[in-house]
């Protein structure tokens, strides 16, 4: 955690620092100042958790000085003045120390602090992982393919390099040069919609190709691509015309 100490009186400034260090000895007090313009400097370039200001201070009142530079990180006011709690709530207030104030009271209002921050940050997270769920689809982990005549093997979507159809059959090649059968009775075009877009790419109308396994690829002659594949360099294979300008695309994102 990195906070800003901002008093102009060094006695108060050095008690302030004291109970930070009593308190968690890990916080990292990136400033310890006088001048609130001094700790601007320091809030534009470093990311801050927390302020802990006075409100008068030499350069002027905190509150006038916040409203003429904007900040978004939250404050802990300390001040002698017990009327400013209001303007404290409203310039990014989350606590207030009255001088003088004890160990006590001032651990009372960080442990405040690191409490509503804990909640806000689950709160965050819960919501991110929400999101997450609904903005990413569950693209097919698993395709089941056939070796032989009775024996059937899952394959996992990431081991497998290329899908192709030939004579209205689907098969898988592996990372290992092996090539399998797909038993489920799909066409290209209906697996491709089961996997994730980043990771298989449509090279032309009867082979999909995994990103992960493509060791180079070349122009080939005027509007098309040849593509190499790991472990399968003797074999090229060729984009369309109109995949071509698609495929360009889709490998640089």
């Amino acid at each position: 955690m990195k906070i800003i100490i901002i008093e102009d009186e060094i006695e108060s400034r050095r008690k302030v620092e004291d109970y930070v260090k009593q308190y968690d000895p890990n916080i990292e007090i990136i400033l310890s100042t006088g001048s609130f313009r001094e700790a601007i400097n320091t809030l534009v370039n470093h990311s801050i958790d927390l302020v802990l200001s006075d409100i008068e201070i030499l350069d002027g009142n905190v509150f006038d000085l916040l409203s003429e530079i904007p900040v978004i990180c939250p404050f802990i006011f300390i001040t002698a003045y017990d009327h400013y709690t209001f303007n404290a709530l409203e310039n990014h207030g989350f606590g207030y120390l009255l001088k003088p104030y004890s160990y006590e009271e001032f651990s009372k209002v960080m442990e405040s602090y690191f409490t509503l921050k804990t909640k806000i940050s689950s709160s965050n997270e819960r919501r991110i992982e929400a999101l997450q769920m609904i903005e990413q689809p569950d693209y097919r982990k698993r395709i089941v393919v056939q070796s032989g005549k009775e024996k059937v093997i899952i394959l996992k979507v990431h081991s497998i390099k290329l899908i192709e159809i030939e004579k209205g059959v689907l098969f898988a090649l592996t990372e290992l040069g092996e090539k399998y059968m797909i038993k489920e009775t799909l066409t290209l075009s209906n697996i491709e919609a089961t996997l994730n877009p980043r990771v298989f790419f449509r090279i032309n109308k009867s082979q999909l190709v995994n990103i992960d396994f493509i060791s180079m690829y070349e122009q080939y002659g005027k509007n098309k691509v040849a593509i190499k594949l790991i472990g399968s360099e003797k074999n090229t294979l060729i984009t369309s015309v109109n995949r071509t300008p698609i495929f360009k695309e889709w490998v640089r994102k």
